[in-house]
């Protein structure tokens, strides 16, 4: 064990590149000894002991008698699979970047048509009122501006602090007194709104001035049922979990969802035509991710959907690691759920032509691109500490992660973030986090199938100066 020989320069760069490398997954290895008592507990709990050995019978006939080697060759490949999706990515962006001009529309407008500005919200005491007072400072008649609260059985005085702030702002707040939820929230109002367009907030988000009239001129053309901004984080400063947060949303805003044949509606900061609930039905409140659910929907029912990195809303990244891990949980177990249920009416759709199909499989690849992460990282550390034998070398490892930091990276530059450079290398780090939640996520839900219809985030305690 730890036994290293150096005869040259290149033995001692190459160990610095493992040691580096080592660091990312030693995280995973603790991190899975601290959710494995979790995970012992879970299994007891549903009662589903049959299922799990099952399954342990199965990675156990692979890694020792089909081979540990075919294990991690499959997983590589398919890494390989993803950062050839990244470095589509990044040749795509520097070719619209340098020889295509960006589409430009008109910000004036003829008509201010009314629209209706809702946030469902459950406990965000310390937050809401100041996301209301950017709805009102933007650049936009407010004769022709709703806002609609919708209280989701808050108990920390929020709705106190609602009905305080409506004594001074015009807002309409509706209790929400059936099934709680946000999906369920949203769906039982709706049918209340009667403007031709509509806004869904979060309530950390804070509106740009230019919210309104840079994402409205986008439903001059009939076929737009949704249109949906670049989402910004406004807390990076706050702790290296967030700075990453951050420098991962410019990557996914700059370069992926700007070039996406297929944009998703992202939960917050988006414009809707009021019509797009009729056709399409409203939010399911099963699923842990219903805004990614609704937009495959919208897709089929031949909507034009547009990604517009013109506008954006500032919200707030997940400071802590715990928090983090929840969102992260949160997402990749919703995303699995939205593509089981949509899965063959995706495929089968005649209104999707084969660019947005793809973008569709390469989403159903991304949960099990994470569980790849996590695999090897394990692998990894083990190797590192010679137990086993790693059947490629260090250089092949780096080489799986050189597409992420590079792309992210170039992310960094598009946003003009100059000051973000040397967090890129510390996407490992934060792709061992993904993948730590990733793996906890498809675990409850593939081999388990415990309940679960999401968790907020907690942002009781974050003090931010606006």
């Amino acid at each position: 064990m730890f036994e290293y020989s150096f005869h040259s320069i290149s033995d001692y760069i190459l160990f610095a590149l493992k040691f580096y490398l080592f660091l990312f997954s030693i995280s995973t290895i603790i991190f899975l000894l601290l959710m494995t008592p979790k995970s012992i507990s879970k299994i007891f709990k549903k009662r589903n002991i049959k299922t799990v050995i099952l399954c342990l019978c199965i990675l156990f006939f692979c890694i020792f008698y089909i081979t540990r080697n075919i294990m991690i060759i499959l997983s590589l490949l398919i890494l390989s699979i993803g950062s050839y999706g990244m470095f589509a990515s990044i040749f795509k962006a520097i070719y619209f970047k340098i020889s295509r001009k960006k589409s430009k529309l008109l910000d004036q407008m003829e008509n201010y048509s009314e629209i209706s500005i809702i946030f469902p919200i459950k406990n965000e005491v310390n937050v809401i009122c100041r996301s209301l007072d950017k709805v009102f400072e933007v650049d936009y008649p407010p004769e022709k501006i709703n806002v609609i609260v919708i209280d989701d059985y808050s108990t920390d005085g929020t709705l106190d602090v609602l009905n305080s702030y409506s004594q001074k702002n015009k807002i309409t707040i509706y209790r929400n007194d059936k099934e709680p939820g946000k999906a369920s929230a949203l769906n039982n109002f709706l049918d209340k709104i009667s403007t031709e367009f509509l806004v869904i907030m979060d309530a950390d988000h804070h509106m740009s001035k230019d919210f309104l009239k840079k994402a409205l001129p986008y439903f001059n053309n009939p076929k737009v049922g949704l249109v949906q901004g670049m989402n910004c984080i406004r807390n990076g400063n706050h702790s290296i979990i967030a700075k990453l947060v951050e420098l991962e949303f410019h990557g996914l805003h700059q370069i992926t969802y700007y070039l996406a044949s297929m944009p998703m509606y992202l939960g917050t900061g988006a414009v809707f035509r009021s019509e797009v609930f009729k056709s399409t039905g409203l939010f399911r409140n099963d699923i842990s991710t219903e805004d990614w659910e609704l937009s495959y929907r919208i897709h089929q029912r031949n909507y034009e959907v547009i990604y517009s990195n013109r506008f954006c809303t500032y919200e707030l990244a997940p400071v802590k690691l715990l928090e983090f891990l929840k969102q992260r949980y949160r997402w990749v177990r919703g995303t699995w759920q939205a593509v089981k249920i949509q899965f063959p009416n995706i495929i089968n759709s005649k209104n999707l032509n084969f660019f947005k199909k793809r973008d569709f499989i390469f989403t159903c690849f991304f949960p099990i691109n994470l569980l790849c992460f996590f695999s090897i990282n394990i692998f990894f550390f083990l190797d590192f500490i010679k137990i086993i034998s790693w059947p490629v070398n260090t250089l092949w490892l780096l080489f799986i992660n050189i597409p992420y930091i590079l792309y992210y990276f170039l992310g960094a530059v598009f946003a003009r973030k100059l000051k973000m450079f040397p967090f890129v290398f510390l996407i490992p780090f934060f792709y061992v986090l993904y993948s730590v939640a990733g793996f906890e996520a498809m675990f409850d839900e593939c081999v388990i199938s415990s309940e679960f219809r999401g968790v907020k985030s907690d942002r009781s305690d974050i003090k931010i100066k606006n």
